[in-house]
């Protein structure tokens, strides 16, 4: 199982300064078809998600068809543990090996990246 870095993240610009933007701001999580332990970063979602907007997209990519229900539990799980009344978590699966283009069909303009 890999193991995630969790070295705290440093905001470019302070999350106040984003209250006036259009409130369809989501933070995407690409979450790779590996067995990692996501716990140890969960919290920080959450408190990137509230700082942003309270939206949540988790975005997988899965190039193998036999690991999607893996990979599918694994983003339930993350939605389930990260959404609650201020942070809405939704999940999403694109098939292939292209980040880019999964991140381009599911990209908004207002969108933060993770």
């Amino acid at each position: 199982m890999n193991k995630l870095d969790t070295s705290p993240l440093t905001l470019a610009v302070p999350p106040a300064s984003f209250a006036g933007l259009h409130t369809t701001r989501r933070l995407i999580v690409l979450i790779p078809d590996a067995e990692s332990d996501y716990t140890p970063v969960v919290h920080r979602i959450w408190e990137l998600a509230k700082a942003f907007g309270g939206r949540v997209q988790f975005l997988g990519l899965c190039n193998d068809s036999a690991r999607e229900p893996s990979l599918r539990r694994q983003l339930v799980t993350l939605s389930a543990l990260v959404g609650d009344k201020t942070v809405s978590a939704e999940s999403k699966i694109e098939f292939g090996s292209n980040w880019l283009n999964a991140v381009k069909s599911n990209w908004r303009e207002e969108d933060v990246l993770v």
